[in-house]
């Protein structure tokens, strides 16, 4: 967990400091393929459990809750209904993971500047 934290902190890191930020899947000089950034997200999430519910699948991630249950709704993190609750498993969810690290954050940031 602690690889996967530090990247999204060196990515909202940038965004403050008004850059444009790297890709997540960059090592040093060269970019990982898939099944490498599979196995640093596993080494990140060696600690969390096999099922998880949509509150720890918060907890675990960068994604707040809402846009838990949103990917939950849409189908696109797999999950299964039990006893009237989302549950997700913890492959599902690397394989979420490993297919959107290079997309576009959803929330555009915006800085206002007082000129005064």
């Amino acid at each position: 967990m602690m690889i996967f934290r530090e990247i999204c902190e060196k990515f909202a890191r940038q965004l403050r400091e008004n850059r444009s930020p790297t890709t997540l899947k960059q090592k040093g000089n060269r970019t990982m393929n898939k099944e490498e950034l599979r196995k640093q997200i596993e080494q990140s999430l060696k600690r969390c459990p096999d099922i998880l519910t949509p509150i720890k699948v918060y907890r675990w991630t960068p994604f707040g809750k809402n846009k838990v249950y949103e990917l939950l709704r849409t189908g696109e993190l797999r999950s299964f209904r039990y006893q009237g609750g989302y549950v997700v498993s913890k492959d599902d969810l690397i394989d979420y993971l490993v297919e959107h690290a290079e997309d576009e954050p959803g929330r555009k940031i915006r800085r206002r500047y007082n000129n005064d």
